[in-house]
């Protein structure tokens, strides 16, 4: 009965390996067909990350370009820009000194105009002053009247209003 037993235990013992051995068996071959697929995906996953670290030097390489482009651009703006600048301020200096030059020519024409009117006034006083004293100098010798000079002086007066 004990060999019975036993042998029974053994057959069940028997097919639970072989029951093991037929599972192992097939999660082998998951493994190898998984194992298959993997290699496939590794060497997708390596063309990936190829792919990646290519993109990233192709971003960075553009980036540079970029960079290298805004930068001459930028020296280019500055360079117009700063000849514009310097033209037109020597366009304005330029406008300014013939300025300076005509009022220079105005205000030496004005310093002659105010010698020629100074010259004229001064002349004028004095024909003014020589007339009253001759009208004075006609009167006391009788050749002119009071009323006379006084005549004189009055038509002197309108002429000089016109």
């Amino acid at each position: 009965m004990k060999e019975g037993y036993l042998q029974r235990k053994i057959a069940e013992f028997s097919e639970e390996i072989q029951g093991f051995h037929r599972t192992i068996h097939m999660q082998q071959e998951e493994l190898n067909r998984l194992e298959e697929r993997v290699r496939g995906h590794k060497e997708l996953i390596k063309r990936l990350d190829e792919l990646d670290a290519f993109k990233e030097s192709l971003r960075k390489e553009m980036k540079k370009e970029q960079k290298d482009l805004i930068d001459h651009m930028q020296e280019r703006i500055e360079e117009e820009t700063s000849r514009k600048i310097t033209r037109i301020i020597k366009e304005e200096v330029s406008v300014l000194d013939e300025a300076v030059k005509q009022s220079r020519e105005q205000k030496d024409i004005f310093e002659s105009y105010t010698k020629t009117i100074q010259t004229a006034e001064a002349n004028t006083a004095f024909l003014q002053e020589f007339f009253h004293l001759l009208l004075l100098k006609l009167i006391n010798k009788g050749v002119l009247s009071v009323r006379e000079k006084e005549e004189i002086e009055r038509r002197s007066l309108k002429r000089n209003k016109q």
